[in-house]
């Protein structure tokens, strides 16, 4: 193995924390500014201060990449549109979105900007991996729930396709796939996909007979362990999580990391020592969803710091004295990284460091064309139905009968081609999550049935509906947010409409403009 293979992605969430991630040998640091980032509780960094940190990272051999992996809004487009401009003009060596919009008005009129596919849309399978090619992404964060066996697939393709692919493999792990949490939102309107999750999944909740008062509380992601198998996958980009953690986590995890990936190029043996990651903030970790082993050990009943738990039973405590001595120690050393971190830090000098200001320096934007708004000509019912048993619905009416397909749709194929072939006018509703030989699955029901209409939450099935010739329309978890999501889905992919997404408000819909004659739902 040779070190150009590899990427070692940092978090940094301001100044201090890239300086750690610069310090620790990190190759590539993702920061995002005070708008339009998935961290808005991290402090961020302003265009003026972005600018230094450029020169400061290039100057060691590190890349940054910027954060616009959310979802913007209609009336948010002119200010993006500004902020791509002035991006232009800077040493940026890549931007992570998640938004569709986002991610067609860069393929227009920016297309000297590298474009990476944020974990924001969930990718998966090798269709989304071409759908975002199609969007020009030269790199793809891949969904943290894939096995090795799954990832390993997907890096191939990718490879032939030209796509590098991004891993994470510390940090803290979500209840939900990226993109596709609505917890946060639904509770009290805190959007993940807007950047503000306040964390539902880490509060307590009552306790019951399987004994758990935080039952959606997860361990943490540590992959430390896994570095042979994710090169022998061909994985490019190893990803640190971790924007709103403090800089001497950074520096840790990273110097960590850094060693590991040294390790291993060097061919020298792998370390198995995690001391020192248990050592910063964890709630214990995990390799259960890379190494395909789902169950309650991915689980910890305490969301808060488990470094002290961890020690105690390294330490064998049985007393409280035991344990004091534990938390004694522990802070020492904690004291003592953090004073190495700020001793190493200090010596970067930076210009324009402060956070958390405004944008300035605006300069001309390209202009856009404006787009019409198109009233719907009419109205039309549809009914989604899960069960097999109600699909006579579609042999008695004229309204749109839509059929929710299961995720596990290989082991479902049979029964759903004799289903959709019994029922000619039944209409297919496919989920967000396909992976591996369910996404083939999809494909060949598209390809026996040949719908006369599909709506999709996958965009790999899209995109193959969309080569096969048939109407599709994306659905409500694509989340589509504005009016250039809407095009880009027209445009690109022959999309015949899409569902808005869920989390807009009224004011916010009424905003976006129907292009074409584009179905909006």
């Amino acid at each position: 193995m040779t070190r150009d293979q590899f990427e070692l992605l940092a978090p940094g969430g301001d100044v201090e924390s890239i300086k750690a991630a610069i310090a620790a040998g990190a190759d590539a640091i993702y920061c995002g500014l005070d708008r339009f980032n998935a961290r808005n509780r991290a402090a961020n960094l302003t265009l003026d201060n972005l600018k230094s940190v450029l020169e400061l990272a290039h100057a060691n051999n590190c890349q940054i990449f910027l954060t616009l992996n959310v979802l913007i809004l209609e009336s948010e487009i002119p200010a993006v549109m500004r902020l791509l401009a002035q991006l232009e003009q800077t040493d940026i060596d890549g931007v992570i979105v998640q938004d569709l919009g986002l991610a067609y008005l860069l393929k227009r009129h920016f297309p000297a900007l590298d474009v990476h596919a944020s974990t924001q849309l969930n990718t998966h399978n090798t269709g989304q991996i071409e759908f975002l090619k199609q969007l020009t992404a030269s790199r793809v964060n891949l969904s943290r729930e894939l096995n090795i066996d799954e990832i390993t697939h997907l890096t191939k393709f990718g490879h032939e396709h030209d796509v590098l692919m991004e891993v994470f493999v510390h940090g803290s792990y979500c209840i939900g796939f990226s993109g596709l949490c609505y917890i946060s939102s639904a509770r009290n309107g805190a959007s993940g996909n807007r950047g503000r999750c306040s964390q539902p999944c880490r509060e307590q909740y009552e306790t019951t007979k399987m004994g758990s008062g935080y039952p959606l509380n997860l361990k943490d992601n540590s992959a430390f362990n896994d570095l042979q198998a994710l090169a022998d996958a061909g994985v490019y980009s190893l990803k640190v999580e971790g924007r709103i953690k403090k800089p001497h986590y950074v520096y840790t995890v990273v110097d960590n990391w850094r060693q590991q990936i040294d390790r291993l190029c060097d061919d020298k043996p792998l370390s198995t020592d995690t001391t020192e990651l248990y050592t910063v903030f964890n709630r214990d970790f995990s390799n259960a969803f890379l190494q395909g082993n789902f169950g309650k050990e991915m689980y910890i009943d305490n969301p808060r710091d488990n470094a002290v738990t961890h020690f105690s039973k390294v330490h064998k405590c049985t007393s409280l004295d035991e344990i004091k001595q534990v938390k004694r120690d522990l802070y020492d050393k904690k004291t003592d990284i953090i004073e190495n971190v700020e001793q190493k830090i200090a010596e970067m000098k930076i210009e324009n460091s402060e956070s958390g200001s405004s944008l300035k320096g605006a300069i001309d934007a390209p202009k856009l064309e404006k787009l019409p708004s198109n009233p719907a000509e009419d109205k039309r019912l549809s009914v989604l139905i899960s069960n097999p048993k109600d699909a006579t619905l579609a042999l008695n009416t004229d309204i749109d009968v839509y059929f929710q397909l299961p995720m596990g749709l290989k082991a479902e194929l049979a029964n759903m081609l004799e289903l959709f072939n019994a029922h000619q006018n039944l209409k297919p509703w496919f989920p967000a999550i396909l992976i591996g030989d369910d996404f083939e699955a999809a494909k060949t029901l598209l390809e026996e049935i040949k719908p006369s209409m599909l709506i999709t939450n996958n965009s790999g099935v899209g995109l193959h509906a969309s080569r096969l010739g048939l109407a599709w329309v994306a659905g409500p978890q694509m989340n589509t947010a504005n009016s250039y999501a809407l095009k880009c889905l027209s445009e690109e992919y022959s999309a015949t409409g899409a569902f808005l997404s869920n989390e807009l408000s009224k004011k916010q819909l009424n905003y976006i403009k129907r292009y074409r004659d584009a179905y909006l739902l």
